[in-house]
């Protein structure tokens, strides 16, 4: 058996095993919490357009420097939009399950109140603006020469496997904390099979760098600056080890959800011989 049949199986296998997890694992959905640690009270995020204010505040920058002579992020929408789609799918397939089975809810005071079964069209949209803000980022770090060298060895990949997976083991009982893990740990694994090991290194900084905007943007959605979140979360489903608002849980779920976009973004590149600017 080849290292990368290997690492092809073990992504399935741990596939399978966070579904697992969140079809056996049952919520109760009287254990949402409400009640999280304010970091600054902002008055007027207390209206039901705040969600789409998010989406404006992503956006809205990206769109103005779109057509910047230097990056001009406008010339690479034929690569990411498919990425982003794509990985959109995957995502709100995802989304649908743990809202269905209470892992998570969301907060109508917040919302427009427009569901697509049982997900609001912000919830849609953050599939497609928060993707976007994070290819933006790293187009620019592309432009602008900050990536790291060719030949940095990738070692902190086979270090996350090892650590995502102990965490959904030992964590079962928890379906957010455990089915994010291991879901993670099949990402990275079928990567380190077929992917390649610079566009991890890249997608890591890049990670790195969108914890920025991340822990802002999702200290809205999770309560940091609002009288309640906007997106509720189960305590039973997860470990309630926060940043401030934020689960910690919301840092591993970001890592998949950005290699998937670059990977897939670098593969629609190649096919229409768009050439990476390093």
């Amino acid at each position: 058996m080849t290292q990368k049949t290997l690492f092809i199986i073990t992504s399935i296998l741990l596939c399978i095993a966070a579904c697992v997890n969140g079809i056996t694992n049952t919520s109760n959905s009287d254990f949402f919490e409400t009640n999280v640690t304010t970091l600054l009270y902002i008055p007027w995020f207390e209206t039901k357009y705040l969600y789409c204010i998010i989406h404006a505040i992503v956006i809205i920058p990206i769109i103005a420097l779109s057509f910047d002579k230097k990056v001009y992020f406008a010339r690479t929408y034929t690569s990411i939009l498919p990425a982003i789609l794509i990985t959109g799918f995957l995502f709100i397939m995802w989304d649908f399950a743990k809202t269905h089975i209470h892992v998570w809810g969301f907060n109508s005071k917040y919302l427009l109140n427009i569901f697509v079964w049982n997900l609001p069209i912000e919830e849609l949209l953050f599939f497609i603006t928060i993707p976007t803000a994070f290819m933006f980022i790293y187009v620019c770090f592309e432009i602008y020469a900050l990536m790291p060298r060719h030949n940095v060895p990738d070692i902190i990949t086979p270090t996350l496997i090892i650590g995502l997976i102990i965490i959904g083991i030992y964590f079962w009982q928890y379906t957010y904390t455990s089915t994010v893990t291991l879901f993670a740990a099949s990402t990275l694994c079928l990567h380190l099979a077929i992917g390649n090991a610079y566009i991890r290194l890249k997608t890591y900084l890049v990670f790195i760098v969108s914890l920025i905007p991340f822990f802002f943007i999702n200290g809205i959605l999770t309560g940091a600056f609002q009288n309640e979140p906007i997106v509720w979360y189960n305590t039973e489903e997860l470990l309630n080890i926060r940043i401030i608002s934020i689960p910690i849980e919301d840092i591993i779920y970001l890592l998949p959800l950005l290699l998937i976009n670059t990977s897939l973004f670098e593969w629609f590149r190649q096919k229409f011989s768009q050439k990476s600017p390093i």
